[in-house]
């Protein structure tokens, strides 16, 4: 894929804040906010950038959040393509993508409590149960922030490191604080939530004309829920597989679930993209972009040789296609 420097800071700028004007973009590459809105279209069209999204604590709204890996049987692709359909219609789901491995599927799901589980798992049996083989439901008790710049470097190469970023646009890696007071959110506050979940870079005139509310009432909610820690990021999702990566999820079952040196060594990892603190068969979940089998396979024996104690068990899966993009669920605006 034929990117030029510029391309890539762009890249960059988008995945740290979707809503980003392409007039700030240009200031930061050195270009036109028309060169930018241009370069911005190629990248949507040859699928770099694949959507947009808008990133929430759903600890903050009392919900919570789990992964469900699913063991399928005897399926067509046709036959597979109504079991994803039916999973991205129901009201709890914000995530589906089919795997390579012990298991077939990945849903993520954002509930208000286990009733939603039992109730999700419930309607698969019921529905599909000629497919249904098994499941593990695993509950996310912690997400840890990886440096955004780091993921990007690995995505789009290391050419991005000669590109220089304002000191204060580097993302802090830092974990979750997970002490969350709960908030209820506004009957404004959801109408505007739901319309960025559709189209995080929407105008504050075109948001106001929906929401019939001022665009500086919309941009003063959209400030207090930023700033009451609801909505944390505007993202854009870059497309590994454009890229021709490999994208990869290893689940670990740790001896010592809090080594505070095993959690630094695996924020550090290089190819790392998404890392995950479970409950469940396993503790940890390390998402890893790589170029080849070769190097999923360096980065595994990475973690087993410097942990070789504590690392008891492990799962690789490749992931495939996503069939629902990080998505907020319906059960938010209920």
């Amino acid at each position: 894929m034929n990117l030029d420097l510029k391309d890539i800071q762009i890249i960059y700028l988008l995945s740290k804040n979707a809503r980003e004007n392409n007039l700030k973009i240009g200031k930061e590459v050195n270009l036109s906010s028309d060169s930018v809105r241009n370069r911005i279209e190629k990248l949507k069209n040859i699928g770099i950038i694949k959507a947009y999204k808008t990133n929430i604590n759903y600890k903050k709204l009392g919900l919570s959040e789990y992964d469900i890996y699913l063991k399928l049987k005897n399926y067509t692709q046709e036959e597979l393509k109504k079991i994803i359909d039916l999973i991205c219609q129901n009201r709890c789901v914000t995530w589906v993508g089919t795997c390579f491995g012990k298991y077939d599927l990945r849903i993520s799901l954002v509930v208000n409590n286990i009733i939603d589980i039992n109730e999700f798992i419930r309607i698969l049996k019921n529905n599909i149960k000629e497919y249904f083989v098994e499941y593990k439901i695993l509950y996310l008790l912690e997400k840890y922030k990886i440096d955004q710049k780091k993921i990007v470097t690995n995505l789009l190469g290391n050419k991005f490191d000669k590109i220089k970023i304002n000191k204060n646009e580097q993302a802090k890696n830092i974990f979750e604080n997970n002490n969350e007071n709960i908030f209820k959110l506004e009957k404004q506050d959801k109408e505007i939530i739901r319309e960025l979940n559709q189209k995080p870079e929407i105008s504050l005139v075109e948001l106001s004309r929906k929401i019939k509310l001022t665009p500086e009432g919309c941009k003063y909610r959209i400030e207090q829920l930023k700033k009451n820690g609801i909505i944390t990021s505007f993202g854009a999702i870059i497309d590994g597989n454009k890229l021709n990566k490999i994208w990869a999820v290893f689940l670990f079952k740790i001896e010592n679930e809090n080594s505070k040196e095993l959690i630094n060594f695996i924020k550090n990892e290089n190819n790392v993209s998404a890392f995950l603190h479970l409950l469940g068969d396993w503790n940890y979940s390390v998402t890893v972009f790589a170029d080849n089998v070769q190097e999923i396979h360096n980065i595994l024996m990475n973690f087993r040789n410097k942990f070789p104690e504590i690392i008891k068990e492990y799962e690789l899966i490749l992931l495939f296609e996503t069939f629902k993009y990080p998505s907020i669920p319906d059960i938010v605006f209920e």
